[in-house]
């Protein structure tokens, strides 16, 4: 094999490496090596950072273990090319430790061929607890009460499987449970020569907490194949995708929730079939691959004739238009690329904001860009807060606009002959630019009105005057912002809000096929939770169907909310009403394929009855039935979408959407959907930017 890769292993292999080695061979084009001299390996992998070699001489690679926290002081790791681990909780307490770039990180999950034959208990609600930590049994004990509060009868017991060590506060715990109501009968303390899977089997929630110190990579599966649902604390991070309430005390109304409807049967449906997209042996090696021959920077750059600066109102990974732009990149031409900038770029107070961010900004100021996603580089530009001893790129020390700072390092990594087209959202992001620079502008809202009363903003009307006026090409997202603005712009075009269609089929195509009879209904809502949101109907209609649970995926935006945060907080205090936060795609998709019907509750004024809602047709993926506010631009008829002004519209057309959907409708929907598929609509976007699309990038290539 010509281009086999000569791997040096050192330190102790960790279990399964073996079989991995021989995938590797086979696949990817490794040789391994042991007891040889470091100068006959092209690359030398270091399992542990106790293997890594003090005067490393070629290429290293660096596995992190469970065993690495243990490690002090931690090496030189200056010479290292990647570090690799197979956790991420493990990782994440690892890059906070030892400050590890975030450039040369990747998370690379074990080859894993679980096929979870076992089937999912509908009746399974007991709550389990693999802790022996005084406070993970505090939290968990208050968990149970207010658990009880909302289901007094469904007999959850809380287990454990480890020994309670005899200290004082442990006693207090156990004085505590047995002058409980209820309490006392409750806990179910596993014997210690309980079996693992034999303890899951009888358990319906794992509770994860924030000091979970078991082997995740070895619990996960195991959880998942008896039919456990776990449900990891807020700040316990390496799990499948699930709802993990940002609120304690929505913890326990979640997981009565769960039992109640078919929602904990559909979760634990997602997070299998999200193990086995993340763990499937193909794209395990696919991606060692891509490790062990790293693409070269020169032949990348070289390539590259036009690049797309797109200025992002978010950072890349929480940006509502993210997927969007990935079906972008992956039909740009062959000869371009997207360079996404995150928009904040103060370095004290990112740092201040999170100060365990010190890696990360390191790699910024130095302009080291992070590759999300192929043919998308995402990096800040630090303009500002920059402590003198923080090594930083020339490029920042030259006193640049942002925005011709985005231009001269377009030019820096992919050569000073490429021509630069920005994509912008919001007007005031056109301050940036120079008077010549090429612009695109995308309008997905009218922000010349107030969302919450649809009244005028005069500024933000003069600011976008200059936008349309400024941008080469103005993309709208409905034909009613067209007819209000299309006037104002050189040249423009109507293109529809999508769907990331993947995230949701899969979502979809994961469910169990048979519903469980009994179960409380379940209606979702995915989307930000500001002052657009109808606080006042969903407080009134919430209150008006204690026997329907609402689930609520989204970021409340308090500092926008004004007087109607009384409504929010009256909506918290509800016990059918639950409040996750905000959730990514795949967690987003994975919830709402739970509920039953899907609700767009939006204030109705001008503001909101110019808007192309993009939930509208990530709902419609699901081909679940959809209640939703008037609005101008989906105008569709019952029962494909069920619109509903007041409240007892909205009573009724909710009841008529749990009750009485069809697969016809179903069906028109999930049509519906699939024709606004992000990959089918950015190829008419970038034809009407001016971009050849008739030879596309390779979606799967580097660089």
């Amino acid at each position: 094999m010509s281009d086999a890769v000569r791997i040096l292993t050192r330190g102790p292999k960790p279990p399964g490496w073996e079989g991995l080695e021989i995938a590797l061979t086979a696949r990817a084009g490794a040789i391994f090596l042991s007891d040889v001299p470091e100068a006959e390996a092209d690359l030398v992998l270091a399992h542990g950072l106790r293997a890594v070699p003090a005067l490393p001489g070629n290429r290293l690679i660096v596995h992190l273990l469970p065993s690495d926290l243990e490690v002090d002081p931690p090496p030189d790791l200056t010479g290292v090319e990647r570090f690799l681990c197979s956790d991420k909780a493990l990782l994440e307490l690892l890059i906070r430790r030892l400050d590890l770039p975030a450039s040369r990180i990747t998370l690379l999950p074990a080859v894993s061929g679980e096929s979870f034959r076992s089937p999912i208990r509908a009746e399974q609600t007991d709550m389990g607890l693999i802790s022996a930590s005084p406070a993970a049994l505090a939290a968990a004990l208050d968990l149970l009460v207010a658990l009880y509060k909302d289901m007094p009868d469904a007999g959850i017991r809380l287990r454990l499987l480890d020994p309670l060590p005899e200290t004082a506060r442990d006693r207090m715990l156990w004085r505590r449970i047995n002058s409980a109501p209820g309490l006392r009968y409750a806990i179910d303390v596993a014997p210690e020569a309980t079996g693992l899977d034999a303890w899951l089997s009888e358990t319906g929630f794992l509770l994860i907490p924030p000091d979970f110190s078991h082997d995740a990579e070895t619990l996960r599966p195991a959880a998942l194949a008896a039919g456990t649902l776990p449900m990891p604390d807020v700040h316990a991070s390496g799990w499948p995708p699930l709802l993990r309430p940002a609120l304690k005390e929505m913890r326990a109304r979640l997981i009565a929730m769960l039992s109640r409807s078919q929602g904990r049967i559909k979760l634990l449906a997602q997070a299998r079939n999200q193990r086995r997209i993340d763990h499937a042996v193909d794209k395990t090696l696919a991606d060692w691959h891509a490790i062990l021959h790293p693409a070269g920077p020169a032949a990348v750059a070289t390539a590259v004739r036009r690049v797309l600066v797109v200025w992002g109102i978010a950072d890349w990974e929480g940006f509502h238009r993210r997927e969007m732009l990935i079906a972008l990149a992956d039909n740009l031409p062959a000869d371009s690329r997207l360079l996404f900038i995150d928009p904040h770029s103060h370095y004290a107070t990112l740092l201040k904001r999170d100060p365990a961010a010190g890696g990360r900004l390191r790699d910024e100021a130095l302009l080291h860009p992070r590759s999300p996603h192929p043919g998308v580089l995402a990096m800040r530009l630090l303009t500002g807060g920059l402590p003198p001893e923080i090594p930083t790129s020339p490029l920042l020390k030259r006193g640049l606009s942002r925005g011709d700072l985005a231009e001269a390092v377009a030019r820096e990594f992919f050569g000073p002959e490429v021509v630069i087209t920005h994509w912008l959202y919001k007007p005031d992001q056109f301050q940036i630019l120079s008077e010549n620079a090429d612009a695109i502008y995308e309008v997905y809202d009218d922000y010349t009105l107030d969302f919450s009363s649809g009244a005028p903003l005069p500024e933000v009307e003069r600011q976008e005057a200059l936008a349309l006026a400024a941008a080469r090409h103005v993309f709208f997202t409905s034909d009613v912002l067209a007819q209000r603005k299309g006037a104002q712009a050189r040249s423009h075009s109507t293109v529809t809000n999508g769907v990331a269609l993947s995230a949701f089929a899969a979502a979809r195509g994961a469910l169990p096929e048979t519903a469980a009879s009994g179960a409380r209904p379940l209606v979702g809502y995915l989307g930000n939770l500001s002052d657009f949101f109808d606080w006042e109907l969903m407080a009134e209609l919430c209150e008006g169907r204690p026997q329907t649970d609402f689930l609520l995926c989204g970021n409340i935006e308090w500092g926008r909310l004004g007087a109607r945060s009384v409504l929010a907080e009256k909506m918290m205090s509800l016990p059918n009403v639950v409040f996750t936060g905000a959730v990514a795609r795949p967690e987003g998709a994975a919830a709402m394929a739970c509920c039953d019907a899907l609700i767009i509750p939006f204030r109705v004024n001008l503001a909101m009855d110019a808007v192309n809602p993009l939930k509208l047709w990530e709902y419609f993926s699901l081909g679940l039935p959809v209640v939703s506010s008037p609005m101008q631009t989906i105008n569709l008829p019952s029962p494909l979408l069920r619109i509903a002004r007041e409240v007892t519209e909205w009573q009724t057309a909710l009841t008529d959407a749990l009750a009485s959907d069809d697969p016809v409708s179903a069906s028109r929907r999930r049509a519906m959907a699939a024709e606004r598929d992000w990959h089918i609509l950015t190829r008419r976007y970038l034809r009407d930017a001016g971009f050849d699309v008739s030879v596309r990038r390779e979606a799967s290539g580097r660089g």
